[in-house]
């Protein structure tokens, strides 16, 4: 009796060692925001005209002295190009800040300025703007963002997010 328990207590680790391995593959898959995706790219490109591009650029630019602090707090819209911080985030956090708005998790120290986006777009419309952005990345900047992305993910899968 005491080796049957043995080997069922086995089995079920086993069991659960196999669907956490399962768990922690499914989330590292690829971005739902897949800047190789030229149908996804093309929505986000009038998504991205029509409701980002006020702000941060019809040519993905941002605004002048971007770094530069507002005296209300906050800084201008940074550039959605190479030459700007956004393939520092992972996907998730971009759209987290796109569909929420810069104000739930503003980086410590700094307003956010960014407004939500989650009563204007769909979730879908969110990540192919992502999409259209990450296709203007040069190769290696969206390869370390792909990084950034998958060891994002997998942490806030470890923590149970």
């Amino acid at each position: 009796l005491v080796v049957a328990s043995a080997i069922a207590a086995a089995c079920s680790v086993s069991d659960r060692a196999a669907t956490t391995d399962s768990q922690s593959a499914s989330a590292l898959k690829a971005s739902p925001a897949d800047p190789e995706n030229q149908t996804q790219v093309a929505a986000g490109e009038q998504i991205y005209q029509t409701h980002c591009a006020t702000c941060h650029g019809r040519k993905l630019e941002g605004q002048p002295s971007w770094r530069t602090e507002l005296p209300g707090g906050g800084y201008p819209a940074p550039p959605h190009d190479g030459s700007g911080h956004t393939w520092r985030h992972g996907d998730r956090e971009l759209f987290a800040t796109t569909k929420t708005g810069g104000q739930p998790s503003p980086t410590p120290g700094h307003a956010n300025n960014m407004p939500a986006f989650s009563h204007v777009i769909s979730d879908s419309e969110i990540w192919a703007a992502i999409a259209y952005i990450k296709s203007h990345w040069p190769k290696p900047l969206l390869a370390r963002q792909r990084l950034v992305s998958r060891v994002r993910s997998h942490a806030d899968h470890d923590m149970g997010h």
